[in-house]
């Protein structure tokens, strides 16, 4: 791809999740608050102390449940930093494109990593492998989105209604749960979640194995 036709920076709206419209107004109006000496390329390393904290204050939790709060905290902010990096960049012209497209994806995995990791610290071991198979169905969408961008030149992040500020608000909103009904409420829910998600897989490939086909 030139540099004319890289479209990594451009969301397709037409697949934003269902909270798209409110967060595109959110983004306008706050993204001119952010503080002229804060770059882009801070907020998008800033995901690494997100993930750092999530990590810590997940395994604060094992001792301490309602540390889980803090967790939730480290979501929301990694939201945000998230969601303002890339306007950030285009608006002041710094001209980060590709490295924004590459540096904010692979750090949006490490962040999801570091809440696998977290579940980790919380759950039973006996759950080991439940855990690991919602890791492979997650992580899989996250390579469906990439090698669809790869076929398309359209960067889609969110399909059937749910994207990546969906998610978030679901684990922030499974934390609320644990932290109200105990670590034991995500352990009966984890293989609702892995049922849902393998038909999310399997619905997502269809999907675009149909829209690719002879084309």
């Amino acid at each position: 791809m030139t540099e004319q036709t890289f479209n990594g920076d451009k969301k397709d709206i037409a697949t934003l999740g269902f909270l798209g419209p409110y967060e595109v107004r959110f983004r306008e109006r706050f993204v001119t608050k952010i503080p002229i000496w804060i770059k882009s390329h801070h907020l998008t390393y800033s995901t690494v102390l997100w993930s750092a904290g999530v990590i810590l204050f997940s395994y604060l939790s094992v001792y301490e449940i309602k540390w889980l709060w803090v967790v939730s905290a480290m979501l929301l902010l990694q939201y945000f930093t998230d969601l303002m990096d890339g306007e950030v960049g285009r608006r002041r012209g710094e001209g980060l494109l590709k490295w924004g497209f590459f540096m904010d994806h692979f750090l949006d995995y490490i962040f999801f990593c570091s809440i696998i990791i977290g579940y980790g610290f919380l759950l039973p071991s006996g759950f080991d492998l439940k855990l690991f198979l919602a890791f492979i169905i997650f992580s899989s969408m996250m390579v469906i989105t990439f090698l669809d961008f790869g076929a398309t030149n359209k960067f889609k992040i969110a399909y059937l209604g749910i994207g990546p500020t969906e998610t978030r608000l679901a684990v922030v909103g499974i934390n609320t749960l644990m932290i109200i009904f105990g670590v034991g409420f995500l352990a009966e829910f984890l293989p609702i979640i892995l049922i849902f998600g393998f038909i999310g897989i399997f619905v997502l490939v269809y999907k675009t194995h149909k829209s690719l086909w002879r084309t």
